[in-house]
C-alpha cells in the first residue's frame, strides 16, 4: 500500500483543491472514521507521481499512512472531490492532527444573528461543536472542551456579564490560563479584555496583562 498525500498548495487566488472549507470537511470526515491524518507544513519534492511524471514540489498538505483503512479513506476523498497523490515515500516527518472538542458560546447577548455566520463556517468545514450556556460555564462545563469560540454581541462584550457574572468570568479566565484555545469575533474578541475590576481584565494577572487569547 502507498501513502496518500493531499496537497493544499495555494498561490494567490489559485488553490489546488476546490476550497479550504471542503478540504477541512474531508479531513474532519477522515478523523471521525478513526483514520489518522498527518499535516505537512514544510515544502518538499516528490519523486515522479501519476499526476507529475517528472516529479513535483509541494508546499504543504495532509497525508494518510499506508497501514490505515485506505478503502474508506479513498471513498471519503473521492466523495468530497479531493485531489490526492499515492506515493511510496514521503520525505518529511509531519505533524499528527489531534482532534479537539469545541464549545460555542450561546449565553446572554449571543443570539443567532451573531453566531449564525460562525456556525455556517464550522458546518462548511465539517467541524463538530457543542453550544455552551452561561449556566454550564458557571458550573465548570468548559473543562470538558479544548477550544472556546465566542461570537459577536450587540456591544463590546459587556452584555455577556449579565449571564456569566463573576463566577462565569472566573471560569473563562481559568480556561484561558490552562488551555489557551480561545477565539472571539467582534464582541467576543473584546470579552477577554473586558474589565470586571478597575485595572484587571480576563487575561490580566494582578501585576498586569501578559498576553491575549490564542485561536
Amino acid at each position: 500500500m502507498a501513502y496518500i498525500f493531499i496537497p493544499t498548495d495555494r498561490i494567490g487566488l489559485f488553490s489546488c483543491q476546490e476550497s479550504i472549507s471542503n478540504t477541512a470537511a474531508a479531513v474532519n470526515a477522515l478523523l471521525r472514521h478513526g483514520i489518522p491524518v498527518n499535516w505537512h507544513t514544510k515544502g518538499f519534492r516528490l519523486e515522479p507521481t501519476k499526476r507529475w511524471p517528472e516529479g513535483h514540489y509541494y508546499q504543504s498538505g495532509f497525508s494518510i499512512d499506508p497501514d490505515t483503512c485506505q478503502e474508506t479513506a479513498l471513498r471519503i476523498l473521492n466523495e468530497n472531490n479531493i485531489k490526492y497523490e499515492q506515493v511510496n515515500t514521503l520525505p518529511e516527518t509531519p505533524l499528527t492532527i489531534i482532534t479537539n472538542k469545541i464549545a460555542l458560546y450561546d449565553g446572554s447577548g449571543a443570539g443567532a444573528e451573531f453566531s449564525g455566520p460562525l456556525v455556517e463556517v464550522l458546518n462548511a468545514g465539517g467541524f463538530s461543536f457543542d453550544y455552551i450556556s452561561d449556566e454550564q460555564i458557571r458550573q465548570g462545563g468548559l473543562d470538558a472542551y479544548d477550544i472556546f469560540l465566542v461570537p459577536g454581541s450587540p456591544d463590546a462584550g459587556e452584555c455577556y456579564y449579565a449571564g456569566l457574572g463573576d463566577l462565569g468570568y472566573d471560569k473563562i479566565r481559568d480556561f484561558i490560563k490552562t488551555k489557551g484555545q480561545y477565539m472571539g469575533i467582534c464582541g467576543g474578541a473584546y470579552l477577554p479584555l473586558t474589565r470586571r475590576d478597575p485595572g484587571q481584565s480576563l487575561l490580566a494577572e494582578p501585576s498586569g496583562c501578559h498576553g491575549t487569547g490564542r485561536s
